[in-house]
């Protein structure tokens, strides 16, 4: 990545350094990260944000690792103005990941719930 560029990455970390990193923002300028959880099974999952231009709304992300690699989704439809600042945790009896992200409706603030099964 070049110099100043920000990306959301993950690597397994040792006493020996950073191994297998994987760069989840692939192709996403300016991404943050928001959160990460652990689940079952060894299941992951990232939520990250990202500005829809350089002085845009931003846009949430959310990627999901159960068993293999990374598979992500833009969560904020085209149009949405997004603030960013999500959350990510698995519903313990289910499973399933949960996100929850903020965004402006109007002149009101709002939160949408996405869900994703095992």
């Amino acid at each position: 990545m070049a110099q100043g560029v920000s990306a959301v990455k993950l690597a397994r970390v040792d006493k020996a350094g950073a191994h297998d990193q994987v760069v989840l923002s692939h192709g996403v300028p300016r991404a943050a990260l928001d959160a990460a959880a652990a689940g079952p099974a060894g299941a992951l999952a990232v939520t990250w944000s990202a500005p829809s231009s350089p002085a845009g709304p931003s846009v949430t992300y959310a990627s999901l690792r159960r068993g293999g690699a990374f598979s992500a989704d833009r969560l904020a439809p085209a149009g949405i103005a997004g603030i960013g600042n999500s959350r990510v945790a698995f519903q313990p009896l289910s499973g399933r990941a949960v996100v929850t992200w903020e965004y402006v409706n109007g002149s009101q603030g709002a939160v949408e719930v996405s869900t994703n099964g095992p």
